[in-house]
Formats: C-alpha cells, structure tokens, sequence
C-alpha cells in the first residue's frame, strides 16, 4: 500500500513541476513516507531532514543556488533527479568525520547519484571506515575528483564527466563503464571499459575496448591499453603496454564521433579481437547519457489520479511518454 501511495504522490509531484516550471521541488522519501520542500533550500532542507538510507527526488529545476558554497553530505541518502534538468550547482562533497560509524552502501540498483547533472563531486574522509563501491549512473558531471585515500570502488556508470582527477594515493579502483571522459587525469588502479575519452594523463591502471582522441604525454609502464582505438599519439609512449589497439596517429581519419562506421571497418578487419567486441560506447551511437530520467517520463497532462466515492477507491491513469 505505501508503494501505491508513493507512486501517486511522485505522479503528483511530476505534474505540479510540469505545470510550474519555475518551481524547484525536492521530495524526501522515507520508508515509503514523503515529505516535500519547495523553497529556495529545497534540496538543502531536503538533506537536513533525510536520515541514513532515505531517497531524495529532484524535479527539472536549479538547486543549491550558491555555485560557491560546498554542501557536505554526512549521510549515506541517495540523490535521483530528472535527467539533466535537475541541476545541482553547489559543489557537493561526501564526507566522513572521524569516528563515523555509519555504513555506506551503495550498489547499480541503488546508485548514490542517478539521473543529475552536478558541477562538482568530491570525497573527503577522516574515518579509516572512508567510502566503498559508491556508484554513480546516468549523470553529467563538469569536475569529479576522487583525491582521499579512504573512497575505494567508486563506479561511474552511463556518465559524462568532463574532467576526473585523482590523486597518487594506492587501492581506490575507480572504474568508468559506457562514459564519456573529457579529461582523465589519473594516478592510480583507474579503469576505464567502452568509453569514449578526449585526453588521457599520467597514468591509468587499464583502459579496455575505449576510443582516446590522443594521448598527449609519458606513460608509466603499470598502464595497459587492450582493444583500443587511438586517434594520436604524441608523447612517448613505448613505455605503456598496447595489446590489439589500432594506433591512427598521422592519419587525417577521424573516429572520436557518434558515427562509428570507421570503428566497425577495423573491427571486420580483424583488429580490436574477434570476439564481439565493441570499442567505444558500447552500442555503437547509443549515447550513455540522457537529458530525461532513466525511469518512464511520466506525462502529467495526460496522467490523472481521482477519487471514485461510488466504489471509495482512487482512479489512477499513468500515461508515459513513448
């Protein structure tokens, strides 16, 4: 019954920001019980009242309003937008006091981070017990940095980031799947699988079936690209291990598109394996981010939820969008 109720009211929710489009709504769910804010510091005020483990649902809308204020999350919450109209200005950061014994768990069902578009992500934690396996799917992020020893296991999923950097520190094991990567300044055991990546810096763990636009600088020899396609080359590469990657430095092709015909040619050719493998995004054109949810659109002005007092129930039509 609380699962009935809270599909009505996010129904509910979705039209009143359909039909008030300058109205910013965070709706705090919490064992099925919702609570909404509508101010300004809706989002703020949302993650002041959130405990450990609720959800807080953000509507197309611009939150935390002051784009130099850093918000610190305290609390393992999850944060589900509407795609990239659900814009989070204010830096956040996940931090861990010492002494925190709270558990974080995250995992692909249940995503710290789904479906928002956020200027700046961080890690800063004074606990040994620090963060682990915290994934982030389906989001647009303009500076992901990952520099604390204590965030381990950090998965970024279906995202584009503009620029991940990360600091020497040993054992995090950051892995990308299906993003696109504007700048990947890494350090240490990052690993990046289907993705589409502009520059690469210093030193990556293992890059796997991805497309690089160049790779600008020295590598170190703990770097291995398998299965990629490189569009140039221009530092001193000899010390990174290459395995089956096709090297088009000097060539006037371009590959680093959507249109991945040039990739499916080499592919055919015999380079990138013969076992199905897919370089790039996987899928080919299949763009790993959305400007909707990843949930059905709802559409509101065709959705309805009415009260029928001749059989004392609700009547409730949901339309999605095709």
């Amino acid at each position: 019954m609380k699962r009935i109720f809270l599909l009505i009211a996010l129904v509910g929710m979705m039209a009143v920001g359909v039909s008030a489009q300058s109205r910013s709504l965070a709706t705090l769910s919490h064992d099925g019980e919702l609570t909404f804010f509508d101010k300004l510091s809706c989002f703020e005020d949302a993650l002041e009242a959130a405990l450990p483990g609720d959800i807080i649902y953000l509507s197309s809308g611009t939150f935390g309003t002051d784009i130099n204020k850093t918000i610190d999350i305290k609390k393992p919450i999850r944060i589900i937008g509407n795609g990239y109209d659900s814009h989070i200005v204010s830096n956040l950061r996940l931090y861990r006091e010492s002494g925190d014994t709270l558990t974080w768990t995250y995992s692909s069902s249940a995503p710290f981070c789904d479906g928002v578009r956020l200027e700046r992500l961080s890690f800063d934690a004074y606990s040994t017990q620090g963060f682990d396996q915290v994934e982030i799917t389906a989001s647009r992020i303009k500076e992901l940095s990952n520099t604390t020893t204590y965030a381990k296991n950090l998965i970024v999923d279906r995202c584009v980031i503009e620029t991940y950097h990360s600091s020497s520190t040993t054992g995090k094991n950051t892995e990308f799947r299906n993003s696109k990567i504007k700048v990947l300044d890494s350090r240490e055991n990052e690993m990046a699988v289907n993705c589409n990546i502009d520059s690469i810096y210093s030193k990556p763990g293992f890059i796997k079936s991805s497309i690089i636009r160049t790779i600008p600088g020295n590598y170190s020899t703990s770097s291995r690209l398998e299965n990629c396609l490189i569009e140039t080359i221009t530092g001193a590469y000899t010390y990174v291990e290459l395995e089956n990657c096709y090297d088009l430095t000097g060539t006037d092709t371009k590959v680093l598109d959507e249109n991945m015909e040039a990739v499916v040619d080499l592919q055919q050719n015999g380079y990138f394996g013969t076992d199905g493998t897919v370089v790039g995004i996987y899928g080919g054109d299949w763009l790993p981010y959305s400007e909707s949810p990843t949930v059905p659109a709802v559409k509101a002005s065709a959705s309805s939820v009415k009260y029928n007092p001749e059989k004392n129930q609700l009547d409730v039509n949901i339309t999605v969008a095709e």
